[in-house]
């Protein structure tokens, strides 16, 4: 009878230590979130529909980047080559929808110097220099490749010491930026974000900012405008849909699709 009581009370105790391991394992699994890499963002515009940004890879590295400016106003395609896993060049292509003006191929050699990525095209007319600490951006500059003091045009990004973006400079506006979303996934279009190299630097893998702002305030020198991004995510914080709104003008939603690693 002990030997049988013995059985059964070991039985229970196994059956309670199996039950409470899988629980744990459960709540672990539950737990770790799933890794995703993006793969486009689709524009609403009222009734209207397109594909803005896809990403095409190969073996998990970016091979080409389709932009679509504007709706189609130009589609700017940008293919990477690699020497094994750094990036030696990135060709972009442009194709204009109205016959008057003229598609271009650039085919642009990557090198990269301390803190600095410099972009140098075949053209040999122009270069543009990416500065960065760490994944974050500086600065950027176009400068004349036969001339680097004559600056053709130049952005510069500031951030606190939380490496939040706070403000951006061009030669063209300044902007200002609050209200940061946290310990979420970036917004895969760069947000409320303003730089006319976004392409080369979501391709090389930096950033602007460690939290995504969701308010932005644009200014000249004669207006100025705010821009409001409502962000909404998945269960593993990546970022789904952007909802903007602007002053005086329609709000426009962005849609943002992934692929499962």
């Amino acid at each position: 009878m002990k030997i049988i009581k013995t059985i059964i009370l070991l039985s229970l105790i196994f059956c309670i230590v199996s039950c409470s391991n899988k629980d744990d394992s459960n709540e672990e699994q539950q737990e770790i979130p799933t890794s995703k890499i993006y793969k486009k963002t689709e524009l609403i515009d009222g009734s209207n529909s397109y594909i803005v940004q896809e990403i095409f890879y190969e073996s998990a590295k970016i091979k080409k980047l389709v932009f679509n400016k504007d709706n189609f106003w130009v589609m700017k395609t940008y293919t990477v080559s690699y020497t094994g896993n750094e990036i030696e060049n990135i060709i972009e292509a442009g194709d204009y929808s109205s016959p008057s003006l003229e598609d271009y191929e650039i085919v642009n050699q990557i090198s990269k110097t301390g803190n600095n990525y410099i972009i140098s095209s075949d053209k040999n007319i122009f270069s543009l220099e990416i500065n960065f600490t760490g994944d974050y951006v500086n600065s950027t500059k176009v400068f004349e490749t036969s001339n680097p003091s004559n600056i053709y045009y130049q952005e510069s990004f500031t951030r606190n010491s939380q490496n939040q973006l706070v403000s951006s400079n061009s030669d063209d506006f300044n902007v200002s930026y609050s209200n940061y979303d946290s310990n979420k996934e970036q917004n895969p279009l760069g947000n409320v974000y303003f730089s006319e190299f976004q392409a080369y630097i979501f391709i090389l893998g930096l950033k602007f900012s460690e939290d995504t702002p969701q308010n932005a305030i644009q200014s000249q020198s004669s207006f100025s405008y705010e821009i409001e991004v409502d962000l909404e995510y998945d269960i593993d914080g990546y970022v789904t849909k952007s909802n903007y709104s602007f002053d005086n003008a329609s709000p426009l939603q962005y849609i943002h699709s992934y692929i499962v690693e």
